[in-house]
């Protein structure tokens, strides 16, 4: 796709998409155009929007040059399992579509054999199916997982009790709409329980089906993130049974790294230790002023074998979570905090990549081998930095010099080299809950040390080295990717960030790494500084998984691969098969990749990214409740901060320090009649001009904590706005119907109106 920006005033896809189904029959661009009011060059960036439109299979382009909706389901829908046939061949037809015409719902879709074997499903089943069409054009569905049989749907929420009702609010933001819900007659309950809620078929009422908790218990905060989101928490039995059965390894054919004085350095919570690194002046002659460096991390992949019942699981999870008061791992704890964790002073397996870079940072060489480490020193963030700053601990004296010192120069290189690709640094401090005697008693942030960078730089030398050494032997694999930013979001953001001071410069021909970073730069220290890399970070496309290289756009990186961590994500340890696999290093009979996978790659690439997203949002959201928690014991208080998002129903302000977000509804905003102009992502007043823009300084009251869905409410008291001289007449017309998010006009000034009319 070519890196014409396409102008503002061509209506989006969905704009056309939503003109295209009306129409209910093929539509020339022509149609389109007269019905958008687009006329002379415009039609130009009409032509490219619908171009982008077809490649991404939002239309297809038929004889004639005309356009239609295709008929397609989404890629992954509930199905109900119709038959299953002597040869395990299974057909499903999609549920719960409503959105979907009738013929779409009467689609047939032929589950594979493989699939249907591996899930030990049967007719009436439910199943979780990513779908595809074939190249005859049907459809064909590979199982993401079997859903519960004897539940239709499933809600998660508190109970209170209304006289003789038991009273059901869910805690899910998609619906929050109460219900009268009956308990089973071996549940017991009580007021305030966090319960899960089922209908045992489309017809039945809402029954209580578990008790998952208690509203008085802070910890349930992650719970209802992880059950909302739908996160496995138990492990099979069989799994856990395959994992207490691991063994430590012997050193055999592996490489003996335990001399190498390799350290860990990790956060002080932190309780598994995957990767270990050590740095040295590299003694050639031609390379004077470069390193050698190591990055070992623990061999998951001699533990976890494929198509076990660990392997199984863990893809089913594919990450592991992270919440302010437990994890929920990929792997047992018999191999997430046992034998795959790098502790001091303990033999371990690991996969370790060998790698020398020059005085520029560049990588002159790299192999990867099988060994056997063990680790040195296990140094916190805080104790690496207290070396390097000259107050070594007693736990870091030992590796100073043989360790520490080496890799802080080689981070130095990495970093000029960094700087000379020119990347999109962002450096948002991490948010940290302390919770102590069942309370949230703080939030703030985490400090950003140079030690958390040199460890960053560290792994991704190493995810650069493997996707190297993987593609020169033509092996394939899985990338972690990052496509180009959208060239809309790019000039709309482009528009938001000159009404804050800043200039991205010219994009019309796309944009490099470096200008944003650039951008970056120019805001840090600034009290703008983390509205602008909010901006950038929502402009930017999201990484994830591919089989198919296109490149890191935010690292400036041609290739990248995530192998830095088996433990905690399955993308690791499929790389860590394939370099088994493809440099036949010990043990690669029966830990290597395998021909199933590798024809899997891409399927598996979808769903670990889906399983990554899970995993953001559940983590998201049980930060939200935690700050609402918060927040809580602070009703009615006053709060500076800055407006982080405007919105036609109003503006979303940011607490300084604390980090906390919330809403002030447009309706609260009395003293004028204010319009949301999208454009520039502000809110004018149609009388005064009085402006609401991004980045505004405020100071406003907390009046709402909503525990259940994590949601705040402020309203303002002060504001720093400015005044519009010019309004856009299309915004300023009285006789345009108003939208119904908007506020309705003051009495005073809406009867001054009518007098005047």
């Amino acid at each position: 796709m070519s890196d014409y920006i396409i102008p503002e005033n061509i209506p989006s896809a969905a704009d056309i998409l939503h003109f295209v189904e009306r129409a209910k029959k093929s539509i020339k661009k022509t149609d389109i155009a007269k019905h958008f009011g687009i006329k002379g060059n415009d039609r130009i960036g009409l032509k490219h929007r619908l171009k982008q439109m077809v490649e991404q299979g939002d239309l297809i382009q038929g004889s004639h040059r005309s356009f239609s909706i295709p008929e397609r389901l989404p890629p992954v829908i509930t199905a109900l399992v119709e038959s299953v046939d002597q040869d395990d061949v299974a057909m499903a037809k999609p549920l719960s579509l409503d959105h979907l015409d009738a013929r779409a719902k009467e689609t047939p879709i032929t589950v594979l054999p493989a699939e249907t074997l591996k899930h030990d499903v049967k007719a009436q089943d439910r199943v979780l199916l990513r779908v595809h069409k074939n190249e005859d054009g049907a459809y064909e569905g590979l199982i993401i997982r079997r859903m519960p049989a004897e539940s239709y749907k499933k809600q998660n929420g508190f109970i209170r009790f209304k006289g003789k009702r038991v009273v059901f609010y869910p805690t899910g933001r998609e619906n929050k709409q109460p219900i009268t819900v009956t308990p089973e007659a071996d549940v017991q309950i009580k007021d305030g329980d966090f319960v899960s809620v089922v209908w045992p078929d489309q017809d039945s009422k809402p029954q209580i089906e578990e008790v998952l908790g208690h509203e008085d218990d802070v910890n349930i905060v992650s719970l209802i993130a992880i059950h909302n989101h739908g996160i496995p928490q138990i492990f099979p039995e069989d799994v856990v049974l395959e994992a207490e059965a691991s063994e430590n390894v012997d050193l055999g054919e592996r490489e003996d790294l335990r001399d190498t004085p390799l350290i860990t350095i990790d956060g002080a919570d932190a309780r598994d230790f995957d990767d270990a690194v050590w740095a040295k002046a590299d003694n050639n002659e031609h390379n004077a002023v470069g390193f050698k460096i190591i990055v070992a991390i623990a061999d998951v992949a001699h533990y976890v074998k494929p198509n076990s019942a660990l392997d199984r699981e863990a893809l089913r999870r594919g990450n592991s979570s992270y919440f302010p008061d437990r994890v929920v791992p990929m792997l047992p704890e018999k191999l997430s905090n046992g034998l795959c964790s790098l502790v001091p002073n303990e033999d371990r397996a690991c996969m370790a990549v060998k790698m020398t870079i020059n005085g520029s940072g560049q990588l002159v060489r790299h192999r990867v081998v099988r060994g056997l480490m063990r680790s040195h020193a296990r140094l916190t963030y805080q104790e690496a930095q207290k070396a390097l700053d000259g107050e070594p601990t007693q736990n870091a004296q030992p590796v100073l010099q043989s360790t520490l010192k080496p890799l802080y120069r080689a981070y130095k290189a990495l970093l000029r080299a960094r700087e000379e690709r020119g990347t999109v640094d962002f450096d948002f401090p991490e948010r940290k809950v302390e919770i102590k005697d069942g309370r949230v008693v703080d939030v703030y942030e985490g400090e950003r040390l140079d030690a958390h960078k040199l460890i960053e730089e560290m792994m991704i030398l190493a995810n650069v080295a493997v996707a190297k050494a993987l593609e020169k032997v033509k092996h394939p694999l899985i990338y972690r990717t990052h496509g180009r930013p959208d060239g809309s979001k790019l000039q709309s953001t482009k528009t938001v960030l000159k009404e804050l001071g800043f200039d991205l410069g010219e994009i019309k021909y796309g944009i490099h790494p470096k200008d944003l970073g650039s951008v970056l730069s120019s805001a840090q220290g600034q009290s703008q500084e983390h509205l602008v890399q909010t901006l950038i970070l929502r402009t930017l496309a999201q990484a994830e998984y591919s089989s198919k290289n296109i490149g890191h756009f935010g690292l400036a990186l041609e290739s990248y691969a995530h192998y830095t961590s088996p433990i905690r994500r399955y993308s690791d340890l499929i790389v860590h098969r394939a370099l088994v696999r493809a440099f036949d290093l010990p043990g690669y009979e029966t830990d290597g990749l395998t021909d199933d996978a590798v024809r899997e790659l891409e399927n598996m690439s979808k769903h670990i990214s889906e399983t990554e997203r899970r995993s953001m949002l559940a983590e998201r959201e049980a930060m939200d409740r935690y700050l609402t928690i918060y927040m809580q014991g602070k009703m009615s208080e006053e709060f500076q901060g800055r407006i982080s998002g405007v919105n036609k129903f109003g503006l979303f302000v940011r607490i300084d320090v604390i980090g906390a977000e919330g809403l002030v509804p447009i309706r609260t905003l009395h003293d004028d009649y204010y319009i949301y102009d999208e454009t520039r992502h502000v809110l004018i007043g149609r009388r005064h001009r009085k402006t609401y823009r991004l980045g505004a300084e405020v100071r406003v009251k907390l009046v709402e904590c909503n525990v259940l869905t994590g949601q705040m409410r402020f309203s303002i008291l002060s504001a720093k706005t400015f005044k519009t001289k010019k309004m856009d007449k299309r915004l300023s017309d009285p006789k345009k119907k108003r939208s119904s998010s908007q506020s309705k006009h003051p009495k005073k000034s809406g009867a001054r109106r009518r007098k005047k009319r």
